[in-house]
């Protein structure tokens, strides 16, 4: 699991060029807490407006 800050006041985003806390939580199958140590994690931002999508 991923939980991300609760972003900006105003509009509740993440903001860029500011540092963001992260914490992840790995699970076995049977949802069982388990310790990862090489895990590799990208965030990215994305440049999409949900109002212009016209699909």
């Amino acid at each position: 699991g991923i939980k991300l800050p609760k972003g900006d006041a105003a509009r509740g985003m993440l903001l860029t060029d500011t540092e963001h806390t992260v914490e992840v939580a790995t699970v076995d199958a049977d949802g069982n807490p388990v310790a990862v140590s090489n895990m590799e994690i990208a965030i990215y931002k994305i440049h999409w407006k949900w109002w212009w999508d016209k699909s």
